[in-house]
């Protein structure tokens, strides 16, 4: 039961820290390195700078979302469930 606590304590946390860490490495930092490279390479074209607003604004939650339902919501189930006992130690109701 402890252990069930812990472990939904620690995928909670894990998938916050998670989801915040891809959404700024990745689509943060990694949208306005585009838009830079964007204006260094081709200040006329629109393609790249253009490509890099939207992974920075867009896309900029997609990586906590997906944090919180891989990691988030079965540690929520996982502190929020009761322990059953074993199915095969229930005394059979008789009829």
């Amino acid at each position: 039961m402890l252990a069930k606590k812990i472990l939904g304590v620690l995928m909670i946390a894990g998938g916050i820290v998670a989801g915040v860490w891809i959404d700024v490495v990745f689509f943060f930092v990694g949208g306005i390195e585009e838009i830079i490279r964007g204006f260094q390479a081709h200040p006329n074209s629109g393609h790249d700078i253009a490509w890099g607003f939207v992974r920075t604004i867009a896309f900029s939650g997609l990586g906590l979302a997906a944090a919180i339902f891989l990691l988030v919501i079965p540690g929520l189930f996982l502190l929020t469930t009761k322990h059953r006992g074993r199915p095969w130690n229930r005394p059979v109701k008789a009829r």
